[in-house]
């Protein structure tokens, strides 16, 4: 039997792994793309390889559905698709696909698509193996694991980019990818019964929302963190119309946001198993808010640049916690037999709800200005809080929730 910190070492692996092309896709690859001489509107292109992450819902019961029973239902899906990473990942070191910019967008949506799948297997599993008094460090392992993938992916290939070239870069990512089979191909899963006769149970998708007091969660899900996905959206324009130099919002985003996230995560965990859940999700709703209500300070007090590092590094400190709290409950939702569909759907609502009030907040934070948005931010965050109190007092939500 594996010991809990066997089960830490798998999933923060895989995590890591899964997290690294997305890394890539998101700071290293546009800057990649620039120095090629696309232009903006092209490489805004890039973030539409985000999508199989908004859609892998659709999907996911596939994955529930059809597994490989010799290696182990969702360990089966783990290996096979981790494997197809890292074969793409060394073909991309051997061809440099700078110069061919569509074969670049279908390679890199490939990526993407696969680390999507596998990501619904993975989250199967934590959810499969992770007992219910694990699941506060183990997502917050997850969470940190998935800002580590992001430093990895992004900040660290960009510097090994500029020293080593394409091809070893690309080379020493495949080995990263390849890590996590280390620690899989050794683990020895609890089999899963089918959830349709050997057809995939899409059904499990309506069946999610009709369970009892799912609506009220739904909308935790949600709102829960729309406040601070408006707020991080739009801290990158600020840092650049405030003057500040590249090198300088490169450091705040990557090095001391992604980082202060990661610490945060782990904390969020330790906090998570000392208050519980309900405690726990109303105290992070609510340091979140806080999180965001500082960005207020440098917006229209003080522009200074150490107060600015503190506060992008208080700031996503608070949106780690918060994240490892989220995954928690989403897994004591999730129903063992359609475990990748019912994950999934959560975190896709979550994601949806995110880049929708992105998209709202990009529209309207011109007319109101810095101070003023991360203001309508926080509020929004208060919502959310509000929202955590609401959903305490379900008691049949809880009763599960251990």
């Amino acid at each position: 039997m594996e010991t809990s910190q066997q089960k830490y070492l798998l999933l923060g692996s895989l995590y890591t792994a899964q997290y690294l092309p997305i890394g890539f896709y998101d700071q290293a690859l546009p800057v990649l793309l620039r120095q090629q001489g696309y232009s903006l509107k092209t490489i805004n292109l890039v973030y539409l390889l985000a999508l199989p992450w908004m859609l892998k819902f659709l999907w996911s019961p596939i994955v529930d559905s059809y597994g490989f029973h010799r290696w182990g239902h969702y360990r089966g899906w783990i290996i096979v698709l981790e494997s197809l990473l890292v074969s793409i990942v060394v073909a991309i070191a051997i061809v440099d696909l700078r110069q061919n910019f569509p074969l670049l967008l279908i390679t890199f949506f490939a990526i993407c698509l696969i680390s999507a799948t596998q990501d619904v297997a993975t989250d199967a599993l934590g959810v499969q193996f992770l007992k219910p008094h694990e699941r506060g460090m183990g997502n917050g392992i997850q969470n940190a694991a998935n800002f580590f993938g992001a430093i990895l992916g992004g900040g660290l290939m960009l510097i090994l980019l500029d020293r080593w070239g394409w091809t070893i870069s690309f080379l020493l990512m495949a080995i990263a990818l390849a890590l996590p089979l280390v620690f899989v191909l050794p683990h020895r899963e609890k089999s899963v019964k089918p959830t349709g006769k050997g057809l995939p149970n899409f059904k499990a998708i309506a069946d999610f929302f009709y369970r009892p007091q799912i609506k009220t969660w739904l909308l935790v899900l949600f709102v829960y963190q729309m406040g601070s996905s408006m707020a991080s959206a739009m801290l990158k324009p600020f840092l650049v119309d405030i003057g500040l130099s590249l090198q300088d919002i490169g450091s705040l985003n990557s090095l001391v946001g992604y980082t202060s996230g990661l610490i945060g995560s782990l904390v969020g965990g330790l906090l998570l198993n000392y208050w519980g859940y309900k405690r726990g999700l109303i105290n992070f709703a609510l340091f979140n808010a806080i999180g965001v209500a500082c960005l207020l300070i440098p917006a229209s007090i003080a522009k200074d640049l150490s107060i600015i590092y503190l506060v992008v590094a208080l700031h996503q400190f608070t949106v780690g916690m918060a994240t490892t709290v989220m995954m928690a409950l989403m897994m004591s939702q999730s129903r063992l037999e359609t475990a990748g569909t019912d994950y999934t759907l959560q975190t896709s609502l979550q994601t949806i709800g995110g880049i929708g009030a992105i998209v709202v907040g990009g529209a309207i934070a011109d007319g109101l200005g810095y101070t003023n948005f991360f203001g309508l931010c926080t509020l929004v965050c208060l919502l959310g809080v509000f929202l955590c109190f609401k959903l305490s007092t379900w008691h049949s939500f809880w009763q599960g929730v251990r």
